[in-house]
């Protein structure tokens, strides 16, 4: 019964031990996760502060370079003071010519759309699309508006009716310094993929909010970009180009389905965050950086991110190797100290096995001190000394314990 006692103690020891081991493993390597993720968050933003920073350089330079040269003020300003539809033709035919190969050279850097419009939002000139002019943008390209009303550059993520992307808006100026219009510098969020690529090694893709186009826009001929739903959340359609258009969709599900109630929930939030997901033996985090639209700034984007963490592997293989060491560390410990202690309840056992002898004989020689017999106990040599005798020997034999003791009389000669 002791032993099953005892056994179940030392049981429910080592377990609440490895308990405790095992919630101490957990809080590191949540502390170790948050960490990382902290830093891939800090390293998104980090990215795209330093890709916006080069799209501005980069516009800023196009813009420079060739709109103050050759007659292209001086096109857009003659526009901008006629109501004549022919020559309003010829001037826009006109600057097409003089920068067809400009642009070629530009879309192959990476610009999205080069376009002019006048200081009424009227499209003059789309060098994507030439064939489309004369649309007024008011109440679809908010950028142009504020550009043309205030007279001043608008960056920044903006949407229009066939295409997003960031954008440069340059309000132009005549040689007198008249305002005769705006131009605009864009770039695709495939520059932005391309350029957390090449920096870290990082796939990401673009997600924007279904809402934002016209309701049927997404199926139109003429949009400049394609896009299918996107997997992370239904109300997103994601930018598909050539090198995302099968990675991530198809590769991560599984991924994905495992936190896509924590996307959906986070999303709500417009700030920036990441999630942590373990398939396959190995981790991802999947980083969302928002987009915020350039006037209104409202999170209208989000940039997403999967990216696999070595160190967390390498935190979570540690962890499981040092958790089964652990275990059966506690295990041994466990045994050695039921060991131990079984061992102490038998030597215990015996000691109070042989004090209950030893009072047994105490009590038995005390009934030889009262009786009418005597008691003796000798050693075996020559004298035959006495190694003990009872206290009745006094009354009997008129001698003294220590008499015998000390051999003064010898019992084989007492009467």
């Amino acid at each position: 019964m002791k032993k099953n006692k005892l056994l179940f103690f030392i049981f429910i020891s080592v377990i609440a031990l490895y308990g405790i081991f095992l919630y101490i493993s957990d809080i590191y390597f949540e502390h170790k996760k948050e960490l990382v993720i902290k830093n891939k968050l800090s390293k998104m933003e980090t990215h795209y502060k330093i890709f916006q920073h080069n799209l501005t350089s980069f516009a800023d330079y196009i813009f420079n370079d060739k709109i103050y040269k050759d007659t292209i003020v001086e096109i857009i300003s003659n526009a901008s003071n006629t109501n004549d539809k022919k020559t309003i033709s010829e001037l826009r035919t006109k600057l097409y010519e003089k920068l067809k190969g400009h642009y070629s050279y530009l879309k192959s850097q990476g610009v999205l759309q080069y376009h002019f419009v006048l200081t009424n939002n009227i499209s003059f000139l789309r060098m994507h699309k030439p064939s489309k002019y004369g649309d007024d943008l008011t109440n679809i390209r908010e950028d142009y508006k504020y550009v043309n009303e205030h007279k001043k550059i608008s960056r920044g993520f903006s949407h229009g009716r066939v295409a997003h992307g960031f954008r440069n808006v340059y309000p132009l100026f005549d040689k007198k310094g008249n305002h005769i219009g705006a131009m605009e510098v864009s770039f695709s969020t495939e520059k932005l993929a391309e350029h957390l690529k090449s920096l870290s090694g990082i796939h990401s893709h673009f997600i924007i909010r279904k809402d934002i186009f016209e309701e049927k826009a997404w199926d139109r001929k003429d949009m400049v970009l394609k896009y299918r739903t996107s997997k992370e959340n239904k109300n997103y359609m994601m930018h598909v180009f050539n090198k995302n258009k099968h990675l991530v969709q198809e590769d991560n599900l599984k991924s994905i389905a495992k936190v896509k109630n924590q996307i959906d929930q986070k999303l709500k939030l417009n700030e920036k965050f990441s999630v942590f997901t373990f398939e396959n033996y190995q981790s991802m985090i999947i980083t969302f950086y928002p987009i915020k639209q350039n006037i209104t700034k409202k999170t209208v984007a989000w940039v997403v991110s999967y990216e696999n963490s070595n160190v967390i592997d390498q935190v979570i293989r540690n962890s499981s190797y040092i958790k089964i060491l652990i275990f059966f560390l506690f295990l041994s410990m466990g045994f050695i100290v039921y060991k131990y202690l079984l061992q102490n309840i038998k030597l215990n056992d015996r000691s109070r096995q042989l004090h209950n002898k030893t009072q047994e004989q105490e009590v038995l020689l005390s009934l030889f001190d009262k009786g009418d017999s005597v008691l003796f106990k000798w050693k075996n040599d020559q004298k035959w000394s006495v190694e003990y005798v009872s206290l009745s020997i006094s009354d009997l034999l008129e001698y003294d314990v220590d008499d015998f003791l000390k051999t003064k009389p010898l019992w084989t000669e007492s009467p």
